[in-house]
């Protein structure tokens, strides 16, 4: 309906997410629920790929200097 509304309002832009009806039934929604699953899974690995190769070596460096910074007071 946001792209809809968007149209009538003379807006120059769509609404930019999705929507999704599901039928509700059991296998459905079971399908729906382990592809949700995976997605969050594979959103965590992810994070932890980043966490590794960028950020925790950005933790140590900037620890590095904060002790750096102490032993010269």
């Amino acid at each position: 309906m946001g792209g809809q509304a968007c149209v009538l309002y003379g807006g120059a832009e769509f609404s930019r997410d999705t929507d999704l009806v599901i039928v509700s039934d059991v296998a459905n929604l079971d399908r729906l629920r382990a592809a949700v699953a995976r997605l969050l899974r594979e959103e965590e690995d992810r994070e932890r790929e980043a966490d590794r190769q960028y950020w925790a070596p950005l933790r140590s460096r900037l620890e590095a200097l904060r002790r750096e910074h102490h032993d010269r007071r």
